[in-house]
């Protein structure tokens, strides 16, 4: 039972120390130092996008979204993301990539027994989670520079891998 505790503590712990922003449906999470107006203000521009609108709305009011902000050039194995080919996923420091491009990977959180969460406890609840799709920001244009396909993860198909 104290393991369990324990383990539930710094579970929720790591949750609040997250570069996250999150509303009721969507919970982003930024893999590097990023303000919660920055990572908002990315969001907002990536989902303005009509054709990022038009594939979100497609899905119903009871889907659950996390996704994941770091710049274009960082490459997660963790992350179900495009990874062009000659590139290999690293776990490097984001703050040693280029700043002024982002990218958002948007992925459905999925969820086990328990049932759906609402905002931050959508990262405390989620078991595992399915791209929908990669978006390519330039921060200063404030512009959708590239919209990309994301497949099944590659590295972590089928076992269970931590959401944050």
């Amino acid at each position: 039972m104290i393991s369990f505790t324990l383990a539930r503590t710094i579970h929720n712990q790591s949750a609040d120390s997250l570069y996250a922003y999150a509303n009721k449906t969507e919970v982003y999470l930024s893999l590097g130092e990023l303000e919660q107006d920055t990572i908002a203000e990315l969001a907002d521009i990536a989902r303005s996008h009509p054709q990022i609108a038009k594939r979100l709305t497609s899905f119903e009011d009871s889907t659950r979204f996390i996704n994941y902000v770091m710049p274009t050039e960082l490459f997660v194995s963790e992350v179900p993301m495009y990874i062009p080919e000659g590139k290999a996923p690293t776990h490097e420091a984001p703050g040693s990539k280029d700043q002024s491009r982002y990218k958002i990977i948007f992925t459905e959180a999925r969820f086990g027994p328990d049932g759906l969460a609402n905002g931050p406890d959508i990262i405390r609840r989620a078991i595992n989670k399915k791209p929908i799709v990669e978006v390519w920001i330039d921060r200063e244009t404030q512009k959708v520079e590239n919209i990309l396909s994301t497949t099944s993860d590659k590295f972590y198909e089928g076992m269970p891998v931590p959401v944050f």
